[in-house]
């Protein structure tokens, strides 16, 4: 590529980012909150940043208590807090809203193109090759999605390629750091796996008689242990903990389970023959140590990258097709690498890079044709009532995130208590005690979600009580097939002026009841 001018070279990583970045944004003014994680997260970033201005640094956890009553959408420490930590501060220059976040993220995104370009030109010395490589991970539908969402996956792989980077510099210390907050951002605790398994893989037993990589291990247990500690220490105080709602399987059910479903979802990102053809290219360069250590030495801090993630996914019981995002960047360098060392045998090196480059275009344009992700009536729906002055609403359906959070957007002083009806028990809707509890509650308003699966509360959708006055309907429109729905607003007739401020509500996080105090 000697005829490109060199200023166009050293701008293509900038233009990548803010193409992706700008990509990730599409939609971003017309859309709520589509995932409930992401509402989680924003809501979490809305607490830090309220907690700020209300200045109640020495009662935080009262703090989250009292927020959490009024708006029941947040996971700290579940989730980890660095993300809501920065995303505060957009927060604080932008208000609490949709565009906020996602710019947030956006960021985040920018910084991660950048950020795995100069890795794989780092480690491999090809313009090309990080070219293709960059363009292949973020156009992969998972990315994209993740990408447009208010998510903690983006986030955390600033600080994993951040650490990364130190790692090949061989600097221990800023290694350990960066990986310590990714683990605070996202509990990418596979990092502190990498640096041995890159022993392993290499044979540099020597390292391990250094004092280096002792020290940087030790700093990043500490951080591991530190966000353990604090969950367990909320869990005691009766805020959060450990997710309980995981199923738990024996080891060797455990292995098959997990096996079918992450290779399906390999091959649901990349196309059942790609995703083969680089899973064979891997296990062929790890039976072939010594064709690799020749030929593909740059290759071994992918390998062991990739090998600590699926590591740390075999050995935890739940699983998800977003736990592979970390694994999807190890898994394209290592494989696009073997691949087109292979095909240098047929075609001279100097036409391997134009391969790349069409490689990346291709996926380019194959990849980026979904149009942007959607979810719109849950914002609309908490417009509605908070423009009404509904003091008390009960929201039942699987948006509630996004309906939470649109409430704190409106209502930055907290005035609309929001309460979850799939934090109530069962028996809470028949007839009989959906009146009571409505009364007793001061329940202003119930807002129905149309559910995909049968709910408790679907009854009262076709049979309403005479206690209930429906004021609209509002059509729930998603991307998404499973998300579209339609939100049917009643109006209760007989709230108590003088309601009750103490709701028994069951979290599954805590996997038991506690006091909600409104």
């Amino acid at each position: 590529m000697t005829w490109v001018p060199r200023i166009w070279i050293r701008s293509i990583p900038y233009a990548l980012a803010l193409f992706f970045a700008g990509w990730g944004m599409r939609g971003a003014g017309d859309t709520n909150l589509i995932d409930n994680d992401a509402a989680r997260h924003a809501m979490n970033g809305a607490l830090i940043h309220d907690l700020v201005r209300d200045v109640r640094f020495t009662d935080p956890i009262e703090y989250a208590r009292y927020y959490y009553a009024r708006l029941p959408a947040i996971s700290l420490p579940y989730h980890a807090p660095l993300f809501p930590l920065v995303e505060s501060l957009f927060f604080f220059a932008l208000g609490v809203n949709v565009l906020a976040a996602r710019l947030a993220v956006a960021t985040a995104v920018a910084i991660c193109v950048v950020l795995y370009y100069r890795l794989v030109l780092a480690t491999h010395d090809s313009l090309a090759l990080a070219l293709v490589c960059t363009v292949t991970f973020f156009s992969l539908p998972v990315t994209q999605l993740l990408a447009s969402d208010v998510m903690l996956e983006f986030p955390a792989l600033v600080f994993v390629l951040a650490s990364l980077h130190s790692f090949h510099r061989s600097r221990g210390l800023a290694f350990a750091l960066l990986a310590a907050a990714a683990v605070w951002t996202k509990q990418a605790v596979f990092l502190g796996l990498v640096p041995f398994g890159y022993i392993l893989l290499t044979g540099r037993w020597r390292w391990l008689r250094s004092r280096t990589i002792w020290i940087s291990s030790a700093i990043f247990g500490a951080s591991v242990i530190a966000l353990f500690s604090l969950s367990l220490l909320l869990r005691w105080t009766g805020w959060t903990g450990v997710n309980q709602d995981w199923p738990h399987r024996g080891p060797v059910e455990m292995f098959l389970n997990h096996w079918s479903y992450y290779t399906t979802a390999v091959g649901r990102q990349f196309g059942v023959v790609p995703a083969l053809t680089i899973a064979l290219a891997l296990t062929g360069s790890l039976l072939a140590p010594r064709w690799r250590q020749r030929y593909l030495a740059a290759n071994d801090l992918y390998l062991s990258w990739f090998l600590a993630v699926l590591l740390v996914l075999f050995l935890i019981q739940g699983y998800d097709h977003r736990y592979l995002f970390f694994a999807y960047p190890a898994f394209i360098v290592a494989g696009y690498t073997v691949l087109f060392h292979l095909l240098s045998r047929l075609i001279s090196p100097e036409r391997i890079g134009y391969v790349q480059i069409a490689v990346a275009g291709l996926w380019l344009v194959a990849h980026l044709i979904p149009p942007a992700t959607l979810l719109r009536g849950p914002a609309e729906a908490a417009r509605i009532l908070v423009s009404a002055g509904s003091p008390r609403v009960l929201y039942c359906g699987e948006a509630n995130g996004s309906f939470i959070f649109t409430v704190r957007t409106l209502d930055p002083r907290l005035r609309t208590i929001v309460v979850r009806g799939d934090k109530l028990p069962e028996s809470t809707f028949t007839p009989e005690n959906l009146e009571s509890f409505a009364h007793r509650y001061g329940i202003h308003h119930l807002v129905l979600e149309r559910s995909k699966e049968p709910a408790p509360w679907d009854r009262f959708r076709a049979s309403p009580l005479p206690s209930m006055v429906l004021e609209r309907t509002i059509p729930s429109v998603a991307s998404q097939k499973y998300l579209n729905s339609d939100l049917m607003i009643y109006r209760f007739t007989n709230p108590s002026p003088h309601p009750e401020n103490v709701l028994k509500s069951f979290s599954r996080v805590l996997g038991r009841e506690w006091e909600v105090r409104f």
